[in-house]
């Protein structure tokens, strides 16, 4: 691992069909990107620092009743070359990086970056129940229970993949929609680690 300044090419194809970026009930949303990144002029006289990441994104909504819906999120990507060690930990494409392996928006249950390596997957996969739509004081609320399975690992590199020793995270809890642009959960999460209850703000996909 290395530390400097580095600047940044990256480029990223994306096909969406959701019906709603915030709260998608169908559709799905592919991403695959590519960055490459390299020493600036600012950074010469820092260690050298040359990495490629590669980010392969897949979501899918379906909905089971008119109250049900399955969603899933897989993400399988790769880092190449020399990384700094201020963004080792981050997972994502272009358009948006979120905090590696732990913690609430990658696997739920176990501390945020909890496994960082330079090959990473994880999934998550959500049973979305709508318990209540009302409007309250002209704003629009909508109640969600939830009940989630996340599994991820990492490895060194490509050689040493393998579908073995995966880690495994569930739970289960309220989701609110607040004119479907604010979202607040509280869950219970349990790991082989942790046994938490857990409130966020926003929808980790």
């Amino acid at each position: 691992l290395a530390e400097g300044n580095s600047g940044l090419l990256g480029v990223m194809l994306r096909w969406d069909t959701r019906d709603d970026e915030t709260l998608p009930r169908s559709g799905a949303l592919h991403e695959w990107s590519y960055e490459s990144a390299h020493n600036s002029l600012l950074g010469l006289l820092l260690p050298q620092i040359g990495f490629s990441r590669y980010t392969f994104s897949d979501l899918h909504f379906f909905p089971l009743t008119s109250r049900l819906n399955l969603a899933n999120r897989a993400v399988f990507e790769i880092l190449q070359g020399k990384v700094p060690i201020d963004v080792m930990g981050d997972v994502g494409g272009l358009r948006r990086k979120i905090k590696g392996l732990g913690g609430d928006e990658t696997l739920r249950g176990y501390d945020t970056n909890r496994f960082v390596d330079q090959v990473r997957y994880f999934s998550n996969t959500e049973l979305r129940y709508t318990l209540r739509r009302q409007t309250l004081m002209r704003q629009y609320l909508e109640w969600t229970g939830v009940a989630f399975m996340d599994l991820g690992r990492v490895w060194p590199d490509l050689k040493s993949l393998t579908p073995t020793d995966i880690h495994l995270t569930g739970g289960g809890g309220v989701r609110a929609y607040w004119n479907e642009d604010f979202v607040a959960s509280l869950e219970g999460r349990f790991s082989a680690e942790q046994r938490l209850l857990a409130f966020s703000l926003g929808n980790i996909f």
